[in-house]
């Protein structure tokens, strides 16, 4: 059965815009001249003001355009795209807080949202009161939230703070009380859009567990999170929107991989001609994943390829790459001249392809960059950072079922103890 369908969905919002009118020298002069004189000798006639000069246009704004959509009860949608794309109207529409301009929606089930922080809470209550208010906003019953209190302060981790006014919050205290009022509704159908994105890694952790926990009972859930490590672990389908249509509405990993080949920050490949008398680089990248999707499963290897020519030979030239991480820290990084070959490479004229084995089983999940290095050993660094390649290793473990917590991005040195005898 359908938990949502929609229908023909689409949303104009109306954008006004004030334009000057520019006008001559002249005119400007006549213009003071005319209203300097209205005052002293009145014609009933108007004063030429400011507003006389400004033209007033408005435009029409798609933010959802003609959106058909089916979601069947307890699936997992991950809402991808770029900012702008109609994620947060569309939840809006759902959630009946933005009403449509054209197009039905049907909706079988209780829904509890979270789409802002700290929505429905009144600053000037404690957050005891709030508690009880916010829960009553969002279809509870008196009874029910009563009998839940204890879970939700548990939960939000604020009982220390419950008898004081939710103006003294902290965003982080907001975030965690209002997720947990509404992780704790027994609703159908629950909607939530990139609150998660204000907590630190434990609050994280312990809400996706929460949402996994909810979606395991076969509720319906609509996520939004530009994290990929935690729509790959929640969710089942994907929703890609651009520019207020419908791109796609497949499985999760489909999804993601059309939303990453169509947002990217760098790619897998590169291809130019840059170095200086010594050496040209050509091309640089690497070998798609064997699962042909947009990023890599720990499970999988790679090849980084490299295509150059040595143009005049140079027995001190450097070629090597650094790996860094989301925060453009280096973490891990190899050089030719640590390989035997380097030799008879460097000192040869010609055409030269090289290959390194990069091994993914090594790589926390996360997203990471490749930067190819070149220079001459103490004399001249030939590349600069012109050669970017970027790619991102996920996990087929649901991270919200892991004991060591959410994983930072890095290098594991693998499990390599041995046990030696004494």
């Amino acid at each position: 059965m359908h938990a949502i369908e929609v229908e023909q969905l689409s949303k104009i919002y109306t954008i006004a815009h004030e334009a000057q009118v520019s006008i001559s020298l002249k005119e400007s002069i006549t213009n003071v001249c005319k209203n300097s004189l209205q005052k002293i000798w009145p014609l009933g006639k108007k004063s030429i003001s400011s507003k006389s000069l400004t033209k007033r246009s408005t435009e029409k704004f798609w933010a959802l355009q003609d959106i058909n959509i089916s979601i069947e009860e307890g699936d997992k949608v991950a809402l991808l795209g770029r900012n702008g794309a109609g994620k947060s109207t569309f939840l809006k529409i759902l959630s009946r807080i933005t009403p449509p301009t054209t197009g039905k929606i049907k909706v079988r089930g209780r829904v509890s949202s979270l789409l802002e922080v700290g929505a429905g809470f009144h600053p000037e209550l404690t957050g005891r009161e709030n508690i009880f208010l916010n829960g009553a906003i969002m279809g509870m019953k008196y009874q029910e939230i009563k009998s839940k209190f204890d879970e939700i302060v548990a939960f939000s981790d604020v009982e220390q703070f419950l008898d004081i006014p939710i103006k003294k919050y902290s965003t982080g205290m907001f975030t965690r009380l209002g997720f947990s009022i509404a992780v704790h509704l027994d609703s159908e159908i629950m909607i939530v859009d990139e609150v998660l994105a204000v907590g630190d890694g434990l609050f994280q952790e312990k809400c996706l567990k929460k949402l996994h926990e909810i979606g395991k009972k076969d509720r319906t859930i609509l996520f939004v999170s530009h994290s990929i490590p935690s729509v790959l672990a929640l969710c089942n389908k994907g929703i890609y929107l651009e520019r207020g249509r419908l791109q796609a509405f497949e499985p999760i990993e489909a999804c993601i991989s059309r939303y990453t080949r169509n947002c990217p920050v760098a790619g897998l490949a590169w291809e130019g001609n840059v170095g200086d008398e010594h050496i040209r680089i050509t091309r640089c990248f690497l070998q798609p994943p064997a699962s042909n999707h947009a990023f890599f499963y720990q499970e999988e290897n790679s090849q980084l390829i490299v295509d150059f020519e040595i143009v005049e030979p140079a027995s001190d030239l450097l070629l090597g790459f650094s790996i860094l991480n989301s925060l453009q820290q280096s973490i891990a990084r190899s050089r030719l001249c640590d390989h035997l070959v380097y030799r008879s490479v460097v000192m040869g004229k010609g055409r030269h392809q090289l290959s390194f084995d990069l091994n993914l089983e090594y790589f926390h999940p996360g997203e990471y960059q490749i930067r190819l290095e070149c220079s001459l050993l103490n004399k001249k660094q030939i590349l600069q950072g012109e050669i970017l390649l970027a790619f991102a290793v996920y996990s087929h473990e649901k991270p919200m079922q892991s004991e060591q917590g959410i994983h930072k991005e890095g290098i594991s040195l693998g499990n390599r103890w041995k046990l030696v005898e004494i």
